[in-house]
This record gives C-alpha cells, sequence and structure tokens, in this order.
C-alpha cells in the first residue's frame, strides 16, 4: 500500500515532465522549419 502512494505521484510528475519535454521540442521543431 505504502508503495502504490509514493509510485502514483512519481508517475504523474513523470507524465507531466514528459508532455512538457514533448512540448517544448515540438515548439522547437516548429520554429526551425519555418
Amino acid at each position: 500500500m505504502a508503495s502504490t502512494l509514493f509510485v502514483i505521484p512519481l508517475t504523474l510528475r513523470y507524465m507531466i515532465w514528459l508532455t512538457c519535454t514533448a512540448e517544448v521540442w515540438f515548439w522547437q521543431a516548429i520554429g526551425e522549419s519555418q
């Protein structure tokens, strides 16, 4: 149970970081193509 309470916030934080990283890479790619 304790491990579940520890893994869930860690997973959410990783997903948010992954989304932000992908978004930054996406806009950089658009900026370079123009």
